[in-house]
């Protein structure tokens, strides 16, 4: 059994979408409804403060080369001190308070282990990043006789190799994947669509940025820079995923999708009638 959004929220529908609310809308069309609709937001869990505030640090850190090269200055010099020393000024301003002293010991020595990791790999690189935190909004054609759907989010970081080739790099926290996982990964391939659709720019120039030629996820606590790439065929296929999944939430398709594992993990657990009877153990 489904739930059907209030009618006053009939415009969010319409309204732009992200990977987030596809990929929760993909994972569960209830905890969908739960979250876009309702507007019942999740709590800020300590794990996503520090995968945020990680985030925000090496942001800081690219954007002051960018800037640098912009300027036509030599970057600041950084350590895994200084990088580590703003993490713990950004995390104590995020954290809900939910850490005990023990994990806010540990979420610290995990950010400097990923600042070193991270370090370690800017040192060998041969390319500039021309974008952080690159912000994009472009749009995708709906279903026959249906209105556009526009797509936001923004990019990591996007770098430029001394050949021209382009490279998006989006960060992770936690657990790596492999390779296999990161040649399928959605949230890469709508990247790649947006820079390709000429909707990103080099915030040092102001042009468009070319169409990617590599994509990668570094997963930054374990120092591995796992790469893929993207066909025309694939770019297609998202924008045609995009469209059937906005299709059906334009449908009014909320029906629940439970398992044990899923609705174990949601934060809407407690809420849903039709959670799987596994969760409440």
């Amino acid at each position: 059994m489904g739930l059907a959004p209030p009618p006053a929220y009939a415009d969010l529908l319409r309204a732009k979408q992200s990977h987030s609310s596809l990929s929760e809308y993909r994972g569960c069309p209830l905890r969908f409804a739960f979250r876009y609709l309702y507007q019942l937001r999740p709590p800020q869990h300590a794990y996503l403060t520090f995968g945020s505030s990680v985030h925000e640090v090496l942001e800081a850190d690219v954007r002051a080369r960018i800037q640098a090269r912009r300027d036509g200055a030599t970057a600041p010099a950084r350590t895994i001190d200084s990088l580590a020393e703003r993490f713990d000024r950004v995390w104590l301003d995020s954290s809900t308070g939910e850490a005990t002293p023990v994990a806010r010991e540990e979420y610290h020595r995990r950010a400097r282990v990923a600042f070193e990791r991270y370090l370690d790999r800017e040192a060998v690189r041969d390319a500039a990043p021309v974008a952080v935190e690159a912000r994009f909004d472009f749009e995708v054609p709906g279903p026959p006789d249906a209105a556009p759907i526009r797509i936001h989010g923004a990019i990591d970081r996007i770098d430029r190799h001394a050949d021209g080739t382009i490279e998006i790099i989006d960060y992770k926290t936690g657990r790596a994947r492999t390779p296999a996982q990161v040649d399928h990964d959605d949230q890469l391939t709508m990247y790649a669509l947006a820079v390709a659709d000429g909707d990103v720019r080099d915030e040092a120039t102001g042009e468009p940025i070319p169409a990617p030629g590599i994509l990668t996820l570094f997963f930054v606590e374990h120092g591995l820079w796992i790469s893929t790439h993207r066909t025309a065929e694939q770019l297609d296929a998202m924008r045609t995923s995009i469209a059937q999944t906005v299709a059906r939430m334009r449908a009014g398709d909320f029906a629940a999708t439970p398992s044990e594992q899923a609705c174990g993990r949601c934060d809407y657990a407690a809420l849903c009638p039709e959670r799987h009877p596994g969760a409440d153990a």
